[in-house]
């Protein structure tokens, strides 16, 4: 009934690399009355990322690693849920540019906190809002695919050789000196 209706928002925002916030707030429009008192904010996000829409396809195919690829949507799929009148949840969002070397497309990586906020007695005229703030950093991530090169992987494969053919004619060596050792030894015993 009452609480069992909602809204499904949505839409593309261009924004500035600035800090900065936006809200959704039920509003009355026509003949329709929004009852503050009684406004539920509670929502699910399905899909919230800056840059372009196939950023996440992108990061995929450039092998970006699998931790990376998560932040480029957290929010995805959450619900946010508040139980009692007059409160809001609001979205932290800190995000971060990445580039991957080579690649002229950038992706964006975000980290998300939130927490429900509770409206003042004073402002019970006014209709909860769901608030979403972020704030670029001015650091960017760079992401170099690493690959060793051939002289590289020939130079591990030697001293893995080296170092193996160390140990056996060490332990050799060991061995042959316990066992001179316990053979004058025994020689002596008898």
């Amino acid at each position: 009934a009452m609480f069992n209706e909602g809204c499904q928002v949505q839409g593309t925002l261009r924004v500035p690399r600035v800090p900065g916030h936006f809200h959704l707030q039920a509003e009355a429009f026509g003949d329709v009355n929004v009852n503050p008192a009684l406004t539920n904010v509670s929502h699910r996000v399905n899909h919230l990322s800056y840059g372009e829409k196939d950023a996440k396809k992108f990061a995929e195919r450039s092998n970006i690693p699998a931790e990376m690829i998560t932040h480029i949507t957290p929010l995805d799929g959450k619900n946010f849920i508040v139980d009692r009148f007059h409160e809001a949840p609001q979205h932290y969002l800190k995000v971060v540019s990445t580039h991957v070397q080579g690649k002229s497309a950038v992706f964006y990586q975000m980290t998300h906190t939130d927490r429900v906020r509770r409206l003042r007695k004073e402002n019970t005229t006014l209709a909860p809002q769901a608030r979403f703030t972020y704030d670029f950093s001015p650091m960017s991530v760079v992401v170099k695919p690493k690959s060793k090169r051939w002289y590289e992987f020939l130079t591990s494969l030697f001293a893995i050789l080296g170092g193996t053919y160390t140990i056996v004619e060490l332990t050799s060596g060991a061995v042959d000196t316990v066992s001179t050792a316990v053979k004058d030894a025994m020689g002596k015993n008898n």
